[in-house]
């Protein structure tokens, strides 16, 4: 089961270089600041996902689009996955053992200021990784098994979203997915989005494989101004 994200527009974009930067201080109203935010997330989105994913590397975090250069842009803001055998204590019944392989990656974020006229983006800078990234765990029936991918923009990033978007009391919020497994290996399905106890974040959008074939595409649950309007303190809340 594999969680790609993959915005078509992304409040995970943020980023400018000394040029870039130098053209937005200019902002005097909310018309201007919607407008470069949405000239940022617009050029800083990804390639469309693939139909299938042919290949389960990472070259920079890259599925499947093998890129020799160093600081490329991935193909995702973040990666989800999960595969896992079980031990129960009969068919469907409560867990007793574990063992899982699958990868929680965080992209990076492409150059919104690319080449041809920024339309190619030929660099990119890291993300931040939060702390619950890449965690697993059995639910407290023990009836299923979790695991959660979950990052946000690097502090590059986050810097232009506090000058862009802020003031003294603005962070950036988290984005992240929360793919489960039943005890009998069933997929559980993402069903729910935007809270934090929901397994997917308000944003940006989700596109599911299974079997590394495209399953489901799960767009943004509300436009990228809800999304930057929240704070550091949207990420994900493990059920107790």
């Amino acid at each position: 089961m594999v969680s790609f994200q993959n915005p078509n527009q992304s409040a995970t974009g943020l980023y400018v270089n000394k040029a870039g930067a130098a053209t937005i201080t200019g902002i005097y109203t909310s018309a201007d600041r919607n407008y470069v935010n949405n000239f940022l997330l617009n050029r800083s989105r990804n390639v469309d996902p693939p139909g299938t994913l042919t290949d389960v590397f990472l070259t920079r975090g890259v599925i499947g689009y093998p890129n020799p250069l160093p600081f490329a842009p991935t193909n995702y803001r973040q990666y989800n996955q999960i595969q896992a055998w079980f031990e129960t204590s009969g068919k469907g019944g409560a867990i007793t053992y574990y063992s899982q392989i699958g990868r929680a990656v965080a992209g990076n974020t492409p150059q919104p200021c690319g080449l041809v006229g920024g339309s190619v983006q030929v660099v990119a800078l890291d993300s931040e990784v939060s702390p619950d990234n890449w965690k697993n765990r059995v639910s407290s029936d023990s009836k299923s098994f979790s695991q959660i991918a979950s990052s946000r923009l690097g502090s590059a990033g986050q810097k232009v979203n506090y000058f862009l978007n802020g003031d003294l009391s603005t962070t950036t919020p988290w984005i992240w997915s929360v793919v489960t497994l039943s005890s009998d290996g069933t997929f559980l399905g993402l069903f729910g989005q935007g809270g934090t106890s929901d397994p997917l974040s308000i944003f940006p959008k989700h596109t599911i494989y299974r079997n590394f074939v495209l399953n489901q595409t799960i767009n943004p649950f509300s436009g990228p101004a809800a999304f930057i309007s929240l704070s550091e303190s949207y990420h994900y809340a493990w059920p107790q």
